[in-house]
């Protein structure tokens, strides 16, 4: 049959599953030999006649029919693969030809290539490691999806980098960030550099280098970076980022990310990004002393969109970089929570105040403070676009509403001090919902002063109410004591559109205040969760509140609102005195 197909040029095998009662383990697998061994012989004997005609042979681990499951053998896989010519220059590497590609590492045209993605990690990671070539021959690589795959798997990148520089000829001169200059050869010369735009990077550990040298090496090309970091056998590791990055003019995407180390940044990190759109940067973090962190430098970042710093980047971050984002949509800064998620860690008091350089009253103004003080968060921003705020632990305890009069545009506010150990309590004030007064000779407004005085709750009240037309979700999480006289401030003075509000462990208004201001007052909330008792039935009778389990909802007699008290939906009469529900039968 073979000598009558001299066109041939793909074979596509599908095989069936013979079935034999009388079949045993030996003997199924004497049968399945036989069969690997004859498509074997079909495509030798092929590519011995018409020698370079047979191109493709499907079926054996590509995904075309993914429901059929492929009986072909490895072993056999591999005989065929050696019998068919290289690719011929693939654009893109992945599992559907990888194997292929092995069975001619040295001989198959990759210049081409321009995706690397989908590759079974260890077949990928093996394979590299023995043989780092294969990427450097990859010279128009553009998204580069891998494991990691150990120190100097990029020293051949660095190497190209630092020849193309110390070329002969006419030369820019660019800022590689920290104070430091490089002088770039013309474009001209450049062309042989591999332009790698996108690297996402899994596995990556403390022992390997290869951020740092992927940063340098692919600093003028690079669009996005994307490292996680495996597991971790030793107790919250240290991976530093940062340390000797060149600037990285057209990265638009940074995403760091470890559930097991501490990822340390270099002060001057964020400077090297110009043009970044998007960074999230999280890490294992969750108890610390304020003595240890070093702050970052503060960046210049008009581009930045989101925003998202969890553990120690939060924690090291400069927050003068806000005077710059002026399209931030998304703002997230947090320490990491627990593992129930809802719960953080705040330092004591006097050591987070000391370590910005605040004095509690009735301290000694000439106190001295261990080490430089950390930058002081300001919250004078002005984020016309920013759309969503989650902040917890230490910035959410310090958080001053003033800041919301510089978002406009802000829908979402989640501020939570809820504690992995004790409690703290935040009291709000009249003063909160309005812009201090500005007083010109007082030290507490002038942030190069390091010893500043702490008085929550006792600042000078301004005249101008602070008020956020546009949120719809408020969530304060932890103890805020909000008394009966602030709560219309806060849910409908500050946000006259709120939709939807959880105060779960909130104390200070009494139910017959929430009740009176939800009847009076609120026509645009539908959803509250409160952490008041459950009402009595003496009390339920009196303010029009049931249970509102087994009970249909008649909007004729009751407000349409889910109203919420330890997380036990209620309802609310119109009417008190007109008891109008139907028990759901």
């Amino acid at each position: 049959v073979v000598d009558r197909l001299p066109r041939l040029e793909l074979i596509y095998f599908l095989l069936d599953e013979v079935y034999d009662s009388s079949d045993t383990p030996s003997t199924k697998t004497v049968r399945e030999d036989m069969v690997m061994q004859e498509l074997v012989r079909f495509v030798e004997e092929h590519t011995r006649i018409f020698k370079g005609r047979l191109k493709t042979v499907q079926g054996l681990d590509s995904l075309l029919w993914p429901q059929i499951r492929n009986n072909i053998t490895e072993s056999a896989q591999r005989q065929i693969y050696r019998l068919l010519p290289p690719l011929y220059k693939p654009t893109s590497i992945s599992n559907g030809n990888w194997a292929r590609l092995m069975e001619h590492p040295l001989t198959t045209d990759l210049s081409d290539v321009q995706d690397i993605c989908g590759v079974k990690p260890k077949q990928w990671q093996h394979a590299i490691r023995e043989n780092f070539q294969i990427l450097q021959r990859c010279r128009s690589l553009k998204n580069l999806d891998t494991l990691s795959i150990g120190r100097k798997s990029f020293a051949w990148a660095v190497q190209e980098k630092r020849r193309s520089l110390c070329m002969s000829g006419s030369r820019s001169v660019v800022s590689s960030g920290g104070g430091r200059e490089l002088q770039l050869p013309p474009a001209s010369e450049q062309q042989d550099l591999v332009p790698l735009e996108s690297l996402v990077m899994y596995g990556y550990h403390a022992l390997t280098d290869e951020a740092d040298d992927i940063a340098y090496a692919f600093s003028q090309t690079l669009k996005r970076l994307v490292v996680v970091a495996t597991e971790s056998q030793e107790q919250l590791q240290t991976i530093h980022f940062g340390r000797g990055w060149a600037d990285l003019p057209a990265l638009t995407e940074l995403d760091l990310r470890s559930r097991y180390h501490k990822l340390v940044l270099d002060p001057v990190l964020l400077t090297h990004f110009p043009r970044l759109t998007r960074a999230r940067i999280s890490d294992a973090t969750v108890e610390y002393q304020c003595q240890d962190i070093e702050p970052c430098l503060p960046s210049d970042l008009p581009y930045l969109q989101t925003l998202m710093l969890q553990g120690w980047s939060a924690l090291s971050f400069n927050p003068a970089t806000l005077h710059s984002t002026t399209v931030l949509k998304d703002l997230k800064v947090f320490s990491r929570e627990n593992s129930d998620f809802t719960t953080c860690f705040i330092p004591p008091l006097e050591e987070l105040l000391r370590s910005y350089g605040i004095l509690t009253e009735g301290e000694e103004t000439h106190a001295a403070t261990p080490g430089p003080a950390r930058p002081l968060w300001t919250w004078d921003w002005h984020l016309p676009k920013l759309t969503s705020l989650t902040l917890n632990g230490e910035f959410a305890i310090l958080f001053e509403f003033q800041m919301l009069h510089g978002c406009p545009s802000l829908e979402l506010l989640h501020l939570n001090i809820r504690l992995i150990h004790g409690e703290y309590t935040r009291v709000l004030s009249q003063a909160d919902f309005f812009l201090p007064a500005i007083d010109t000779t007082s030290s507490i407004n002038k942030q190069q002063e390091p010893s500043l005085v702490w008085r929550c709750g006792k600042r000078r009240q301004g005249s101008v109410p602070i008020v956020v037309k546009r949120l719809k979700l408020l969530v304060l999480h932890g103890h805020w004591v909000v008394d009966d006289t602030l709560l219309p401030q806060l849910l409908d003075g500050m946000a006259p559109q709120l939709n939807a509000v959880k105060m779960e462990d909130s104390s200070g208004f009494t139910m017959r205040c929430l009740v009176d201001f939800v009847k009076t007052k609120v026509r645009h909330i539908n959803l509250m969760y409160v952490g008041l008792p459950q009402p009595s039935e003496e009390e339920g009778v009196e303010l029009g509140l049931y249970p509102c389990k087994g009970r249909k909802k008649d909007m004729k007699f009751t407000f349409p609102y889910q109203l919420y008290f330890q997380r036990t939906e209620y309802l609310l009469l119109r009417d008190p005195f007109v008891l109008a529900l139907s028990t759901e039968e």
